[in-house]
């Protein structure tokens, strides 16, 4: 697709330019005028060359114009594939699209999964309903979201379970992230018109020399919060 935007921009330009040069063409060059203006078969040609170039502009705007509305089709479709539609944050098929890039590679100096599950989310599906425990999920994220403050790639993992990825974390870069996060969901939690959130945490970070693969990060990260 973007060889395709490329080849219809350039295109668009030749068109343009093309146009540009034959409009000025005809109005500076006074022999072009005065051949037209004393032959109405040429006057009536030219008449024609422009209603063809106004017609080619025309599709070719209009070609333009299903082109942007496919490609936002299609970014929509891809977003819609890769979101998660209680949480509105990446689902697994964006996360392991993030994790990806990583697979087989060395993994960078400083990297860091944060495995998080909303813990009480059974307690909330059964003592209110299941629509207040996707309200809470939504909460949720956005709360995770605003902790990561653009930093850090949050998603869903599955379930009550959520997971945070850091290409530039330190100890204090995560401690930092859990005092976000925490404070709030105190804030949330004051309010007693809402179910309140309890939930887990837990990391691996590239300090455990053994980690060897992304995948193991996300295994390790999962595996402590189980013995949370």
């Amino acid at each position: 697709m973007k060889k395709l935007e490329t080849l219809k921009t350039i295109q668009f330009i030749i068109y343009i330019l093309f146009s540009i040069l034959c409009f000025f063409t005809v109005v500076t060059n006074e022999d072009i005028q005065v051949a037209v203006s004393n032959t109405p078969a040429l006057k009536q040609v030219l008449t024609l060359l422009w209603g063809i170039l106004f017609i080619s502009f025309l599709f070719i705007f209009i070609d333009f114009t299903l082109y942007a509305k496919e490609k936002r089709d299609v970014n929509e479709l891809a977003y819609a594939l890769k979101s998660d539609p209680v949480a509105k944050i990446a689902n697994r098929i964006g996360i392991d699209d993030v994790l990806a890039k990583f697979h087989g590679k060395p993994i960078p100096d400083n990297f860091a999964v944060l495995m998080i599950s909303l813990s009480n989310l059974a307690a909330i599906n059964r003592e209110y309903s299941r629509l207040d425990g996707n309200r809470t999920i939504r909460a949720f994220s956005m709360i995770l979201q605003s902790a990561a403050m653009n930093k850090m790639y949050v998603g869903r993992n599955s379930g009550d379970r959520f997971i945070v990825i850091i290409e530039n974390a330190s100890p204090e870069t995560i401690q930092l992230f859990k005092e976000h996060l925490e404070d709030r969901i105190a804030q949330r939690n004051k309010n007693e018109k809402n179910p309140k959130i309890e939930y887990h945490f837990a990391y691996a970070y590239h300090e455990d020399s053994h980690i060897a693969d992304v995948s193991d990060f996300v295994a390790l990260a999962n595996e402590r919060l189980n013995e949370v």
